[in-house]
């Protein structure tokens, strides 16, 4: 996980969002784009995870936060099963 960003192009509300760091999910949103005919309105790729909508401006401080460098929160993704186990 990334740090936390906005989609502020529509007039009526903002995105947060949480970017993702994954070089897999690039590579397979270009072959996904290689094999399907169709009108790529956002030519960058952008993996995100959508937080929240949110009124215009109110999270604009937020731009920036790494919620997930804290060392108590590791970045490895841990499989459903095994935090099962864990518990």
């Amino acid at each position: 996980m990334g740090q936390v960003s906005l989609f502020t192009t529509n007039p009526e509300f903002d995105v947060v969002k949480v970017e993702i760091e994954s070089p897999e999910l690039h590579e397979l949103n270009r072959r996904i784009a290689a094999q399907i005919a169709s009108k790529d309105t956002h030519p960058k790729y952008n993996p995100h995870a959508t937080i929240a909508y949110v009124v215009k401006g109110t999270c604009d401080h937020l731009e920036g936060a790494d919620p997930f460098a804290s060392p108590e929160i590791g970045r490895e993704f841990v499989p459903p099963d095994e935090l099962q186990r864990s518990r």
